[in-house]
């Protein structure tokens, strides 16, 4: 019964051991694996098998992409993989590669929405024109937009020079309009 007891307490010291030195070699912080992370950044290609994103410190990331990925955009609406191209901002949910060596595999892909705001210059043939908060002359496509003024919804064409507008939607084809779903104005007072 001794050695049996003096077996267990040895055994247990030396895992007590083992996880101090384990500490002490990873810098005295305890390392945990993450099967999950997250990641932000343009998109710089997506070949359908493939998506590669540049985040903000300029570091280019790849995911293997599956049947399972999902994507949505960032206000909950329905997403595909089309939608993730060049230029697109995404966050992308990851897990481990499947291969040694390869690529996290991207489980979820959400693409942010584009968002403008300014004073309104003109709102002809649905397009408003505004001069953001920087001061760049910026295009929103009213014509798939809902459009509230007052806490009502109202004309998109209704809106008026000198209001102050906060867009959301998608960036055009053209890589610099706004194509709004959802318009707020605030009228001159």
């Amino acid at each position: 019964r001794f050695i049996w007891l003096a077996a267990l307490v040895a055994a247990i010291a030396s895992i007590s051991l083992v996880a101090v030195a384990s500490a002490h070699h990873s810098g005295g912080q305890l390392v945990h694996h993450h099967a999950h992370r997250a990641s932000t950044g343009w998109v710089r290609s997506n070949d359908g098998a493939t998506l590669t994103i540049r985040n903000a410190r300029a570091k280019s990331e790849s995911f293997q992409l599956t049947t399972t990925t999902k994507y949505r955009f960032a206000n909950g609406s329905a997403a595909t993989s089309s939608d993730a191209k060049p230029g697109a901002v995404v966050t992308v949910r990851s897990s481990a590669p499947t291969t040694t060596g390869g690529n996290r595999v991207a489980d979820r892909v959400v693409i942010h929405l584009a968002r403008e705001s300014g004073l309104v210059q003109s709102n002809t043939g649905g397009v408003i024109t505004i001069v953001d908060q920087q001061g760049f002359t910026r295009s929103i496509d009213t014509s798939g937009a809902t459009c509230r003024q007052s806490h009502s919804t109202v004309a998109c064409s209704s809106i008026a020079a000198e209001s102050v507008v906060d867009a959301v939607g998608k960036v055009d084809s053209n890589g610099t309009t706004l194509d709004a779903t959802r318009v707020r104005a605030i009228p001159p007072s």
